[in-house]
């Protein structure tokens, strides 16, 4: 082989060598690109699950608006009828606080007709 031969292949191998070099450079860089890519899906990937999560615990501890209302009614009914209740038991507490005024003005009254009874039977 002749010289120019030979320089030329040791130029051509330098060469190859050169852009072997480079698509290797390229190739790492890459993947280093699509490392830091797939951390970053798994980043929002865990994310993603956690507000899924928080959003499951949500609607497990909290009621909806449908059931609030109805068990906003449901007490609104109840106390309305503890009050109607109260109210009855008042106006009971009425009566048995007046109770002596009642008793002795029925004596009073069945004094009264009793010495009416007695002054008509006198009488007649």
């Amino acid at each position: 082989m002749p010289l120019t031969m030979q320089v030329l292949m040791v130029l051509l191998s330098a060469a190859a060598t050169a852009v072997s070099t480079l698509v290797l450079w390229y190739l790492r860089a890459i993947n280093r690109q699509v490392d830091l890519a797939v951390a970053r899906i798994v980043k929002l990937e865990d994310a993603t699950d956690q507000l899924r999560q928080r959003k499951q615990d949500c609607q497990n501890e909290f009621i909806s608006q449908t059931q609030f209302l109805r068990e906003t009614g449901y007490t609104r009914k109840q106390l309305d009828e503890l009050v109607q209740l109260v109210k009855h038991l008042e106006g009971k507490f009425d009566v048995v606080e007046k109770m002596p005024e009642i008793a002795g003005q029925i004596a009073s009254q069945t004094v009264k007709q009793m010495l009416e009874y007695q002054k008509n039977v006198r009488a007649s």
